[in-house]
This record gives C-alpha cells, sequence and structure tokens, in this order.
C-alpha cells in the first residue's frame, strides 16, 4: 500500500492509546487538523500515491527523458481538462519533486524538472508535438500499467463529448492566437477581396482561369467553420484540370482541416475510423465507385454529408460490433461520370470546367509557372486557422426578404436554399475583421456577401433546380434543332462536328439535356452505335 484514504464506514482513531500500547500523537502538535473537500482530499492522495509510485520505479538513468514524458502525460490531461499553464506548472512539479526526492536525486536534477515542465506547456499551447504516454508505455519498465495507474487514480478516462468538444476548442483558439500573430495573415485577414487575394494566391501557383470555380472552391472549405461543411464537386471529361484546381483548393487548407486519398474502396468508408473525418474535407481525387449506384459507400458518403456521421453495425472475431465515423465532414472530389445518383448530386455544388481551345493554349503555357510555383499558401492557411477559433456565429438581417423572392416551383430549393445561406454566412464569416457585430456577437452579413455568392451559384442553383438553363444545355438543344431541321442524324459525332469539339466533350453535352426532358434517345433506333438523339418533351 502507498497511501490510504480512510473513510466509508472504516474506523480512524486520530488520538488516544493504540492496543500495542503506543499513543496517537500529531506529528505538529500546534497545529489543528484541517477541513477539506472530499473530492479536493482524493486528488491530493492521489499525488501522494503518484510521487510514490514514480519514485518506486525511477530508473538509475535516463531521469531526464523520463521527467519530460512524465510532464507530457500529466500537463495535456490537466491542460485538456481546462487547467491554465501556472497551475498545471505548480501541479506537476509537485509531484515530481516528490519523486525525485525520495531518491536523493541532486540539486540540479530539480531545475531540470521545472525546464522541462515549462517547455512541455510551451509546446502544448502551441500546438506542438511533444513526448508523453507513448514514450511512457514504449520505453519505460511497466510504462504501460504505471500509466494506467495514474489515470485511473486522477480520472483522466475518456473525455466526455462535452469535455472533449471544450479541450478540442481552447485547442482551436490557442492556434488562432498563434496564426493571427503573423501579418501576412492579419492582413489578409482585415482585406475587404478575400476571395480574390486567394484565386491570385492558386493563380501563382499555376492556376489558369476557372476563376469562379477557385472562388466556390474556397468558399465552400470556408462552411467548414459554419459547423455545416458544404462539399463539391468538379465534374467533366478527363483532362480538363479538375485534379490541378482540386489540388490548388487543398493546398490553401491547413493539414488538420484535409484527408486525402487516391480512391476509397466500397466498404472502406466506414473503417477510417471514429475521429478520422471529424471537421475536414474528405479528398478522393477521384470519386469512383463511391458514387456507384446502390454501392454501400454511396450510402456511406450520403450519410456522411446529410446526417454528420457513418454508422454501420459489422462481425470482427464472430462478435457484433458498430463501426462509426463522425463528422462534420464535407467532400472535395472529382468525377468523370455523366450519370450520378441524383441524391448525392443533390448534395453537392456540382461544376464543370472551363474546356475551350483557347483555354487548353493557355494552360500549356503556364507550364513555367507550374514548374516553378512561386505561390504562398501560409496566409489562406493560417486564416483557417484563425477562423477555426472564433465563435462564427452569423445573423442575415436580410433572409426574410430573400426567401420571399426565392422561386419555389421546385422541390429541390428547399435544399439549394439552405446551401445559398450557408455560402452567404461563410462568405460574411470569411470577411468578419470588415463587418460588423450585433449586440450579441454575431457577425452581421451584408449584400456585399450576397451579390458575390450570387455570383458564384446563381446559374448552378438555376440549373439544378430547373428554374434556369445554362448556356451549355441552350446550345445543345438549339444544335440538335438546327441538325434534325437539315435531315441530320443526332449523335455525338454530328454534334462535335457542327459545334467544332470533339466528340467525347459533344458526348457529354447529352447528359444534362437529356436529364432536363429537352434532349432524349431516339427510341426507334435504341440499340445503335454510336446512340441517336431526337428533340425532348
Amino acid at each position: 500500500m502507498l497511501v490510504e484514504i480512510r473513510s466509508d464506514k472504516h474506523q480512524t482513531v486520530v488520538f488516544g492509546m493504540h492496543p500495542s500500547g503506543g499513543r496517537y500523537e500529531f506529528s505538529n502538535p500546534d497545529t489543528d487538523p484541517h477541513s477539506i473537500e472530499a473530492h479536493e482530499l482524493r486528488s491530493r492522495v492521489a499525488r501522494v500515491a503518484a510521487a510514490a509510485l514514480i519514485a518506486r520505479h525511477l530508473p538509475d538513468s535516463g531521469r531526464h527523458d523520463l521527467a519530460l514524458a512524465l510532464s507530457g502525460l500529466m500537463c495535456r490531461n490537466l491542460m485538456d481538462r481546462g487547467m491554465d499553464g501556472t497551475e498545471a506548472h505548480d501541479w506537476v512539479y509537485g509531484v515530481l519533486e516528490a519523486a525525485w526526492q525520495q531518491v536523493d536525486a541532486p540539486h540540479e536534477a530539480f531545475k531540470d524538472i521545472t525546464t522541462g515542465i515549462q517547455t512541455t506547456i510551451e509546446k502544448i499551447k502551441a500546438d506542438e508535438a511533444h513526448t508523453g504516454e507513448k514514450a511512457l508505455k514504449d520505453e519505460w519498465e511497466h510504462g504501460a500499467a504505471i500509466v494506467q495507474r495514474l489515470k485511473d487514480w486522477f480520472g483522466w478516462g475518456d473525455l466526455t463529448p462535452a469535455e472533449r468538444e471544450a479541450a478540442d476548442q481552447r485547442q482551436r483558439v490557442k492556434r488562432a492566437e498563434k496564426a493571427i500573430a503573423d501579418p501576412r495573415v492579419s492582413e489578409l485577414a482585415h482585406a475587404p477581396d478575400i476571395l480574390d487575394r486567394v484565386y491570385k494566391i492558386m493563380r501563382d501557383g499555376g492556376l489558369v482561369g476557372e476563376e469562379r470555380n477557385a472562388k466556390l472552391g474556397t468558399l465552400t472549405t470556408v462552411t467548414m467553420h459554419t459547423g455545416r461543411p458544404q462539399s463539391l464537386l468538379l465534374n467533366d471529361n478527363s483532362s480538363t484540370g479538375k485534379s490541378y484546381l482540386l489540388k490548388q483548393v487543398i493546398k490553401t487548407l491547413p493539414e488538420w482541416m484535409v484527408y486525402e486519398v487516391q480512391s476509397v474502396s466500397n466498404q472502406g468508408l466506414a473503417y477510417l475510423g471514429e475521429t478520422t473525418l471529424k471537421g475536414k474535407f474528405f479528398c478522393p481525387y477521384e470519386l469512383g465507385g463511391l458514387g456507384n449506384r446502390e454501392s454501400d459507400s454511396l450510402e456511406q458518403i450520403k450519410g456522411l454529408i446529410t446526417e454528420g456521421s457513418i454508422v454501420r453495425d459489422s462481425v470482427k472475431d464472430h462478435a457484433a460490433q458498430k463501426l462509426r465515423v463522425e463528422g462534420p465532414t464535407g467532400v472535395l472530389t472529382t468525377s468523370t461520370k455523366l450519370f450520378m445518383d441524383h441524391e448525392l448530386s443533390t448534395r453537392m455544388f456540382r461544376i464543370s470546367m472551363t474546356n475551350t481551345p483557347e483555354h487548353r493554349r493557355a494552360v500549356l503555357k503556364a507550364r513555367t509557372k507550374r514548374n516553378t510555383n512561386t505561390a504562398d499558401y501560409t496566409p489562406i492557411k493560417g486564416l483557417h486557422t484563425y477562423l477555426a477559433g472564433q465563435g462564427n456565429r452569423v445573423v442575415v438581417p436580410f433572409e426574410d426578404e430573400l426567401t420571399d423572392r426565392v422561386n419555389v416551383a421546385s422541390e429541390r430549393i428547399l435544399r439549394d436554399h439552405e446551401r445559398l445561406m450557408d455560402l452567404i454566412e461563410a462568405h460574411a464569416l470569411l470577411h468578419q475583421e470588415t463587418r460588423e457585430r450585433d449586440q450579441d456577437g454575431c457577425i452581421v452579413a451584408t449584400l456585399d456577401d450576397y451579390e458575390a455568392v450570387h455570383a458564384l451559384i446563381a446559374d448552378i442553383v438555376g440549373e439544378a433546380s430547373e428554374v434556369a438553363v445554362s448556356e451549355t444545355v441552350r446550345e445543345t438543344v438549339e444544335t440538335v434543332e438546327t441538325l434534325i431541321r437539315d435531315g441530320e442524324e443526332v449523335t455525338r459525332n454530328t454534334l462535335a462536328d457542327r459545334l467544332g469539339i470533339v466528340p467525347t466533350s459533344a458526348g457529354r453535352r447529352f447528359g444534362p439535356a437529356t436529364a432536363q426532358g429537352f434532349v432524349r434517345e431516339d427510341p426507334d433506333y435504341p440499340n445503335q452505335k454510336p446512340k441517336r438523339y431526337v428533340l425532348g418533351n
């Protein structure tokens, strides 16, 4: 036994004679007994026990590294639970000092302990890597058992969701304070045209054109800081620059906001781990099998986007287990697929790339810039880090008036209107340093925020909600009408000849035109290759 708390119906004699004849006496007879709360008594006794346990297992050498690891274990747990650095330093030093005294450590060892604790606290505050629990378990004899005993005594089990969120928020605030101290980040945060400046960074990185898509990608990533992340699909032919644009968007994000993969198996999403995607953008460079109709992965990714989590029953070693992947999570990805699951497509902004001869020539000319890549992504990465540590509550004072003006002819407008409002809030949140606050401290969105978002998504939402027709679809239908009027077959080849584009691009145009009912496959020639088309209804 190291130390015992006498309570819970145990008899404790504080004066008088012991049956053996000895007398009970206070070690300091001039001091009266103190009153102390039970939880504080338990905490202090646990520290005494911890010091005794550590002293019992202190090695003859390597105590410096051990002190650092013990400091990391204890400071991290204390500060995760809200203790400030000064309190944590005194708490941990008290335990280690008592342990080192038991082995008659030299005087300089105690200075070393103080320095190590302070260094560890500074690293925790700066969100930097530090030694701790893993090192103790791996390198200290009986380390795993000792660590578990210490965590049990101090009540350092798994944090409750509320405790974990509070700890995470403290960490976000620390990161934010460090980020905004960079003059480059502060300058960007106070700029009135942040999307323009981020687009310039991407152009410095070799991006050609795609201004609307790049800005929409940036604004989509900002929605993470509202707690309701949106998702983006770059949907077009191969070799149109989808992956390059996606990489540029990803480069603007700090590492902790991104989970990149080349591809994921049909069941892979559910096995990623409970917190792997929390607060991150999931970025498969090709949607691939994740978008296949009726696949389990499709249902998982829809659940992740809409419900904010994946929950699946599984079996391991003949025992049932429940797999969980927690959000909130947004998705940034690409696809060459012409047709896609309808429900998935309504949960993402689906955009196409610029694909003209002039644009392709400009891309070729930008090769040198792509190879040299002088872009500095630090300011926008730092700005994301700063935004993550803010309150980020936004009010849109003109929301009711805007809602009154919305065309509600399509049922889908219910979802699209929510996404519109989320982007307006995100734009105001992004520019919060130049926005006013109301009496509750909320960021007040302005018409500038609405106008910026309208310029980015008006045609996308209009087409998706069937209240507008894109110029591409309009041009396609008009060309089909001309071909029929001239007595020619309507195939991807004849459409390509009339429009001066390659057949694969022409073939892709039939997808949205067919989906909106303007064109349909010719029922008189169901199996002909290439497919023939007629006007729709």
